[in-house]
């Protein structure tokens, strides 16, 4: 009896083990991620740096020069239309002029012709008058307030409170981030390959890991010089409007373009990381029923900036390993990763 059940014991140990050292020896096995081969149409494109501008733009400004009594917002605040953003004094000079009695008009017009470095009669033409008797009007007809007159950000307040303001210089500057363009120098040599309505992805310093895709809108008339230590050459603008901007871009700040000039031919290709090199032999490794199997190939040029292309070695459907890596030895066992792969 007691052998018996050490018989069983016996057996039901071996089986456990038999059981698990396939389980085990998956799980020892390097795991790999695929990609299906397929053609991919290679592109050709020029590339050019610049600053991003925001299109719609309003410049809050007042004809004469004003006190600027208080301002409720700061640089970088976000408005909407019918905010008030500033209100102004006017009374304070109007009871200056006044206590200057029968010489009111002409120190009113001295501290106009001031304040826009020019001669009375271009200060008048630029309020709007002819006759110094009619400034007083002028500054009773100025708004008490300065309203945002769209939505947007303040990206640029030119006077403090307190101050007087300059005549006819803006006062608030809002911009709208809703038609961001970026505005990119093209080298001349490359210009005639660009047309409007090309294809084109921008980037920003401040908008890290972001790429945003855009169309040319415009491609400016003229070119001008730019110059570095040791040369000079001629660059002509062009401007790429950006599909859906946020928040992140920021006029002024740097921008990259790339613009898709050309659609070229259908070809294979493969990540950069994907590729073996051994003493000058260039490999990549194909997964085939639970195997990593080397197969030697030929690459060409890289294509849209990601992937290698190669020109002989492999066939529609082959699944190229992408983490090589984690193979040690041609024609080794391998698991696949099937949650990352794209098969």
């Amino acid at each position: 009896m007691k052998h018996k059940i050490l018989l069983s014991v016996f057996a039901i140990v071996v089986m456990g083990v038999a059981l698990a050292l396939p389980v085990h020896f998956e799980r020892s096995l390097p795991v790999v991620t695929v990609e299906q081969t397929q053609k991919v149409q290679k592109q050709a494109y020029v590339t050019a740096s610049g600053e991003l501008e925001a299109k719609n733009t309003s410049k809050l400004t007042v004809d004469l020069p004003v006190y600027l009594k208080a301002l409720h917002v700061e640089v970088g605040d976000t408005v909407k239309k019918g905010d008030v953003l500033a209100q102004l004094d006017k009374t304070t000079l109007l009871a200056e002029f006044a206590s200057q009695g029968e010489d009111a008009e002409q120190a009113l017009g001295q501290l106009v012709s001031a304040f826009t470095s020019v001669d009375p009669s271009a200060a008048l033409a630029a309020a709007g008058t002819g006759d110094l008797s009619d400034l007083a009007q002028k500054y009773r007809e100025l708004p008490d307030t300065l309203v945002a007159d769209m939505d947007g950000v303040v990206t640029l307040i030119s006077a403090e409170e307190g101050e007087i303001t300059g005549m006819g210089t803006p006062i608030i500057t809002i911009c709208s981030g809703e038609d961001m363009v970026a505005k990119i120098a093209v080298p001349e040599a490359q210009l005639p390959q660009i047309k409007e309505g090309q294809q084109a992805a921008v980037t920003s310093t401040a908008a890290p890991g972001k790429t945003y895709q855009g169309t040319v809108q415009k491609i400016y008339p003229q070119g001008r010089k730019v110059y570095s230590t040791s040369s000079q050459e001629v660059v002509v603008d062009v401007e790429i409007a950006i599909d859906n901007p946020d928040d992140s871009l920021k006029p002024g700040c740097t921008a990259k373009g790339k613009i898709t000039v050309s659609q070229g031919t259908k070809v294979y290709a493969v990540p950069y990381d994907a590729l073996r090199e051994t003493d000058g032999e260039e490999s990549l490794y194909i997964y085939q029923t639970g195997r990593a199997i080397s197969i030697p190939v030929q690459t060409g040029e890289m294509v849209n900036g990601e992937l290698i292309e190669i020109t002989s070695g492999i066939e529609d459907g082959d699944f190229v390993v992408t983490n090589p890596d984690v193979i040690s030895a041609q024609n080794a066992l391998v698991k696949l990763d099937k949650e990352d792969s794209h098969a």
